[in-house]
């Protein structure tokens, strides 16, 4: 079950789970606002208040509140840098809330 993710509190650690979790082991950062386009956080639930320690396997085992207060424009993302660990050399992977794009572009996943 997909849902977008709020920026409050999101930083590079919280990242760097996220990256790990999409196999790209060198790590990556943070971006807030919906950098990556707008995420539809006013009609869907989101996770909110992520704290991550670091040492998570997935961005779900991190700390979050599941009741949200987030509008449209607060969607977190990521940017992670290196090639993804299955060797197939995407370089950056990006992500915001359900968009994901191997490039830098995003879309949404539901079309």
């Amino acid at each position: 079950d997909d849902k977008p993710v709020c920026d409050a509190e999101w930083d590079d650690t919280d990242a760097q789970v996220v990256c790990r979790e999409l196999g790209f082991m060198e790590g990556g950062y943070a971006t807030k606002e919906s950098y990556f386009g707008s995420v539809d956080l006013e009609n869907q639930s989101g996770l909110d208040q992520v704290m991550c320690s670091g040492r998570e396997s997935s961005l779900l085992d991190c700390r979050h509140e599941t009741f949200d207060d987030c509008g449209n424009g607060e969607g977190a993302g990521v940017v992670c840098y290196g090639d993804d660990d299955d060797g197939g050399g995407y370089g950056n992977y990006s992500s915001s809330g359900n968009r994901y794009d191997r490039y830098g572009n995003s879309y949404d996943d539901e079309e």
